[in-house]
């Protein structure tokens, strides 16, 4: 399982961006047995004055996630606000 936490001052642009990394992961991942769920308010949709939604992948192939995300970071990072990957979460909150 991987998770990605989206992080910005403004609620409609961490949508935005969340909607925009979900596009990109969709289509990277497409023909692997990989579940997305979201993106999806967080569980505590507010921290330090920073709104945040989650976006998880989850597959039953351990790495297989990984290995097709990780080429893709850097172009992640164009997206704005602030993407954080977290794989084997330990929480969801």
């Amino acid at each position: 399982m991987v998770r990605f936490i989206i992080r910005h001052p403004d609620a409609r642009r961490a949508q935005d961006i969340a909607d925009q990394l979900a596009s990109m992961l969709s289509k990277a991942l497409e023909g692997e047995a990989v579940r997305m769920i979201g993106p999806m308010p967080a569980g505590i949709i507010k921290v330090k004055n920073m709104f945040r939604f989650n976006l998880l992948l989850m597959g039953s192939v351990a790495g297989a996630i990984q290995r097709k995300v990780s080429p893709l970071m850097e172009e992640i990072s164009r997206l704005g606000g602030q993407i954080h990957p977290d794989a084997d979460p330990v929480s969801l909150v």
